[in-house]
């Protein structure tokens, strides 16, 4: 009687200790096709009979996973502003360099002073205003003059 009652007693103990663990292993339980792929677990891992504990199972590795997705979705947010803030930088920079050499060349509110307004009275800024303006297929005066003037007669 003795040996029973301290089987039974045991029993009780390992049922009352293990219980949930025993119960979730023993409760069947479906684990959806879409949260298997999700968390990437394999049919190894849940077995022939899933069972309640496998579901919960699949819940932490689909957290770990999620968790995992969006650590690597910030740190590429992350790298994608720095990126961003440095293109922008970099741009900026030429542009404000091409403002200071236009203020330069042409001047600005705040350069009235400019190359070509010192080139000016010596002749030499209508040559070099001219010739930044002029494009390499423009035609001169003359070329214009010659060339309607041959189109006129090819059109007779």
């Amino acid at each position: 009687m003795k040996s029973v009652m301290v089987t039974l007693l045991l029993v009780l103990v390992i049922g009352i200790v293990g219980c949930r663990a025993l119960l979730d292993d023993l409760t069947p339980a479906k684990i959806p096709e879409r949260s298997k792929e999700y968390a990437e677990v394999t049919p190894e891992d849940i077995g022939g009979f899933p069972s309640l504990g496998d579901a919960t199972d699949t819940r932490v590795e689909i957290i770990i996973k999620h968790r995992d997705t969006q650590i690597g979705l910030k740190r590429r947010a992350e790298d994608d502003t720095m990126a961003y803030k440095d293109a922008l930088g970099f741009i900026d920079q030429a542009i404000a360099d091409s403002y200071a050499l236009q203020a330069i060349v042409i001047g600005s509110p705040e350069n009235p002073i400019s190359l070509l307004g010192l080139l000016a009275p010596l002749g030499l800024g209508a040559f070099a205003g001219g010739s930044l303006i002029k494009r390499g297929k423009d035609y001169s005066p003359e070329q214009y003059e010659t060339a309607v003037a041959k189109a006129k007669l090819e059109g007779k």
